[in-house]
């Protein structure tokens, strides 16, 4: 069964806009809820009509999280306020998860605003010289001279801190190793350690003095 429910017509055209454009880059809905410092059940439950659309300062981090100029790229121009009805469809079938999501006019039309078919099995850790474990390293090497030289003294979102990277490491991280690195985060002797804050709803990621023996 399918849950029908009202929604309005500019938040739908917001919801699919976001979409499309985390699709388009390959994200998650888990992935860009860790971007911005959300749940990570966030995204998918505004996708899924159960949490309110994305207010404009979710946007403002979400646009910088998927490389747009700003917010407004996120935002169907001229689209109306008025109610509509929708629904999203979730199926499981071995390890893909598929998502559908309609719109129903008024004239008992159906419209598809978007679908997306994934494999959700989750990747395999191991040791060796496997090249996603060499990123794991790099990455977690990175975070080291990053603390030590003072970027995470100010909190820190996630996405911020990979479009950091990016610039001064000149390499791009994958956010799910990104993600997992910070996971299995441990303070090394003498170090600071990386914990993560939350602010304003947000969770940031800061370094925090090492204990004093």
């Amino acid at each position: 069964m399918v849950d029908i429910v009202e929604v309005k017509r500019s938040h739908l055209y917001v919801i699919r806009n976001v979409f499309n454009k985390r699709t388009l880059k390959s994200y998650s809905a888990e992935t860009l809820s860790f971007l911005i410092g959300k749940p990570n059940d966030y995204v998918s439950k505004v996708e899924s009509f159960h949490e309110e659309c994305y207010p404009v300062d979710v946007l403002e981090h979400i646009a910088k999280a998927l490389d747009q100029k700003d917010y407004l790229s996120l935002i169907s121009a001229g689209e109306p306020d008025d109610l509509v009805k929708a629904s999203m469809k979730v199926e499981w079938q071995d390890n893909f998860l598929h998502q559908e999501c309609f719109m129903y006019t008024e004239d008992g039309g159906v419209e598809m605003m978007y679908m997306v078919s994934k494999n959700m099995e989750l990747p395999f850790y191991g040791a060796g010289n496997d090249p996603e474990v060499y990123e794991l390293t790099t990455i977690l090497e990175t975070i080291d001279v990053m603390i030590r030289d003072g970027y995470f003294d100010e909190p820190r979102l996630p996405f911020e801190t990979l479009a950091y990277i990016k610039d001064t490491f000149t390499f791009l991280v994958e956010p799910n190793n990104f993600e997992f690195v910070l996971s299995q985060y441990e303070e090394h002797p003498g170090d600071k350690k990386l914990i993560s804050i939350e602010s304003k709803g947000f969770q940031y990621y800061v370094a925090d003095a090492p204990e004093q023996g």
